[in-house]
Formats: structure tokens, C-alpha cells, sequence
């Protein structure tokens, strides 16, 4: 049977999950987090990077467990042993991966759309999603290596625009809430999106070279410097154009950059389609692992499963999160797939914290490389935290996010008795 290759470094991990997480937070929705949270966003950054940190030790402690692609369902189905609870949380985290690859290709289109007006922002996210197809199609090599450059393009504008809004730095109150502290956790609500991706690693944990050791670390590191940059980036961005203007803005840091020079504008609205353009890669690499691992789990159908020969990728599942992606990449509103994919992926933590929680208290002496840190006897305090953190957030939601979220299930459950009907 024709596997993954494994052909993944701890730097091509740790550019995996900054790439994914820069993109798609920065880039996407700093405009629409601005507008709820003002001056004190760089505060719903942390609080986001804090969630994040927590859910993050889970994945880092049972991805040196368990390094197999569908991680979340693998982590589930070893703590608890249930195939409905794990089906359905691998079913939540291949929509999280298709509405991610969605909601950026739509704010890749807004750039794009920005610099060459001759076609709609959606028809560029098609264009973009075809494209970032062909790459993922082409093998987890090939991926890797546009995935570094995207990233270090990504991560070098993201510094040249906090180097130029440092003259502005202390212009502005940054502890301004125009609508309270209520407007702060809906930022911190929204901008969770911004940390989708450390959870991605886990997912291409068959084609790392030493999984049970690079993981921990690539997730923990991901996350720390991503954190450091969004806080960065969060105050700058508002010290240069203030937060009613970001707010409004299709393409908020091309925005702020312009306030500073004219043709930086220009320059970090390119540089905003290397970063989406990482995020959109990744989250159909993710994704489609997903579909992949299931199905090796007999989860989803054999298909599905399918590696292609001479590329060593699941061709068939790749195809499959594109096609869906490409229906969503019509949405007007960024915001609102953003939220649908906010509650997939705060359901998808809660589950894997609670894995973590079952793991340690049924099976106490297995042990990985990595064990999460601060606990009491066997009882982990950054999961419990986790999960606790998790709840509260999906209470922000709308109902018309979370009705899109109950069909999304409700087909799962029925894919499943269909797998399991006899």
C-alpha cells in the first residue's frame, strides 16, 4: 500500500504553522477585529493567544502520542474509544480546514482585487484555490518549499510594517474600547481565526521526519511567534490610520502601511497575497489529511484514502476539499465564514482538550515525548482551562453561525450510519 512521504523538517513545521496562522489572521481579519475591539485589539490578540496556548499543549502533548494525519479524530478515538464522538470531531475539522481555505481565498481576492479591479474579489479566490490545488496535487515537497517563501515573505512584511509605524507608536490611547469590554471579547472571538493552524501540524504528522519529537516543539513555537507578531502588528496598525479607518477597510494593513509612505500601500497589499496565499495552501493540505487519515480508519469511504504513486499525496481528498472550498470562495461576507469556522474550531479544541483530560485519567502510564505542563497529579490545568475557555467562547456566537454548524453535523451523523450500516 503506497503511503505519505515523510520529507518534513522541524523548520518546515514551524514555517508551516506560522505561515497558516499569519495568514490567516493578520491579513484577513485584522479589519473586522479593529472595528469591534479599537485600540485595545493587540488585547484580543492575547487573549486568543492565551486560548490557543492551552488548546496548543493538548496538541503538543497527544501529537507526540499519536502522530497520525486526522489527528483530532485519532486523539479522541484513543482516549475515549468511541467512533461516533471521534467521527464527528474529524467531521468538524475537515469543515474548519475547507471554510479557513474559504474565508482567506475571499480575503486574497479583496488584495488582489485591491491592485488588478478587472475581476471580482471572488473570481480571484477561484483562480487562487485552483491554483494552491495544483501545488498540493504536485507533493508535499513541492508544497513545503512555496510554503517557505510565502512565509518569510509574509513574516518580512509583517516587520517592515511595524519598523515604519514605530514613529507613531504612543499617538493613540491603546487601552481605547469603543464598544467595551463586550466589543474586546468579540474581537478576541473573531481573531481566535487568527490562531487556526498550530492544530494543522498535527495533521501532517506522516510526512515528518521524527513526528513524536518535532511536533511539541513546532506547535509550541508556532504559536509563541505568531503571538509576539500579531500584538506588534496590532498596535502599529492602529498608531498609523487609527481603528475607525482600519475598521472599515477591505485591505486594512495596505491601509495603515500607505499613512506612512504612499507606496508602501501598494507593497503590503502584495505582500497580504504571499501570507493568504500560505494559509489557503496549508488549510487544503490540512484538510484533505484529514479526509485521508479517516478514511485509512475506514471512517469515510476507501476512496478517500486514495495516495497518488509518483506524488506519495491523497489526490482524491485533495480534490474533494478544493471542490467544496470553491463553493464557499462565493460568500460576500468574510466575516461570517470566519465565524462559522470560529465555531468548528472552538468545538474541535474543547474535544481535544477533553481527550487529553481522558487520556490522562484512562491510560495514566502512557507517556509521550512531550507532557503538557502545570499539573496536578494526573490532572491537566491547561486543558481543563482550555476546554472551560473553549465553552465560553462558542456562548459568543450568533444563531445563524451555529444553525450552519448543527446542518454541518447533522450530515456528518448521516455519512456515518451510512459507513456503519451494517
Amino acid at each position: 500500500m503506497v503511503g505519505l512521504k515523510r520529507n518534513l523538517s522541524l523548520l518546515d513545521l514551524v514555517l508551516y504553522g506560522v505561515g497558516i496562522i499569519v495568514g490567516a489572521g493578520i491579513y484577513a481579519l485584522i479589519g473586522p477585529a479593529v472595528a469591534l475591539g479599537g485600540n485595545a485589539t493587540w488585547m484580543a490578540f492575547l487573549i486568543g493567544a492565551f486560548i490557543a496556548a492551552l488548546t496548543g499543549f493538548s496538541f503538543a502533548e497527544l501529537g507526540s502520542l499519536y502522530p497520525k494525519s486526522a489527528a483530532e479524530y485519532v486523539y479522541v478515538k484513543k482516549a475515549y474509544g468511541n467512533e461516533l464522538f471521534a467521527f464527528l470531531v474529524g467531521w468538524i475539522t475537515i469543515f474548519v480546514s475547507i471554510f479557513t481555505l474559504s474565508a482567506v481565498s475571499i480575503a486574497f481576492g479583496n488584495y488582489l482585487g485591491s491592485l488588478l479591479p478587472f475581476f471580482s474579489a471572488n473570481i480571484w479566490a477561484v483562480l487562487m484555490i485552483l491554483f494552491i490545488t495544483a501545488v498540493a496535487l504536485a507533493g508535499i515537497g513541492e508544497s513545503a518549499k512555496l510554503n517557505a517563501v510565502l512565509t518569510l515573505v509574509t513574516v518580512g512584511g509583517l516587520i517592515f510594517l511595524f519598523v515604519i509605524g514605530m514613529p507613531s507608536l504612543g499617538s493613540v490611547d491603546y487601552f481605547e474600547m469603543p464598544h467595551g469590554v463586550g466589543g474586546l471579547i468579540g474581537a478576541a472571538a473573531l481573531i481566535f481565526f487568527a490562531y487556526l493552524g498550530f492544530d494543522d501540524i498535527a495533521n501532517v504528522a506522516e510526512e515528518a521526519k521524527n513526528a513524536r519529537k518535532m511536533m511539541p516543539k513546532a506547535i509550541i513555537i508556532s504559536v509563541i511567534v505568531t503571538s509576539l507578531i500579531y500584538v506588534a502588528i496590532a498596535i502599529s496598525t492602529v498608531s498609523l490610520a487609527g481603528w475607525e479607518e482600519i475598521g472599515a477597510s477591505k485591505a486594512p494593513l495596505a491601509l495603515a502601511a500607505s499613512k506612512a509612505f504612499p507606496e508602501a500601500g501598494t507593497l503590503l497589499a502584495i505582500v497580504a497575497l504571499f501570507a493568504t496565499g500560505s494559509t489557503i495552501l496549508i488549510s487544503a493540505i490540512a484538510g484533505s489529511r484529514m479526509i485521508y487519515g479517516m478514511a485509512k480508519n475506514k471512517s469515510l469511504p476507501k476512496i478517500l484514502g486514495a495516495v497518488n504513486r509518483a506524488r506519495r499525496t491523497p489526490h482524491v481528498a485533495i480534490l474533494i476539499v478544493s471542490a467544496v472550498s470553491l463553493f464557499w470562495a462565493f460568500s460576500e461576507s468574510l466575516e461570517y465564514v470566519a465565524s462559522v469556522t470560529n465555531v468548528g474550531a472552538f468545538l474541535t479544541f474543547a474535544f481535544v482538550n477533553l481527550a487529553l483530560l481522558g487520556h490522562r485519567y484512562f491510560k495514566p502510564k502512557v507517556r509521550g515525548y512531550f507532557r503538557a505542563p502545570l499539573n496536578i497529579g494526573w490532572f491537566p490545568v491547561p486543558a481543563f482551562i482550555g476546554l472551560l475557555s473553549c465553552g465560553y467562547m462558542l456562548s459568543t456566537f450568533a444563531l445563524d453561525t451555529w444553525l450552519l454548524q448543527v446542518a454541518i453535523l447533522a450530515v456528518g451523523l448521516i455519512v456515518y450510519f451510512y459507513m456503519h450500516r451494517r
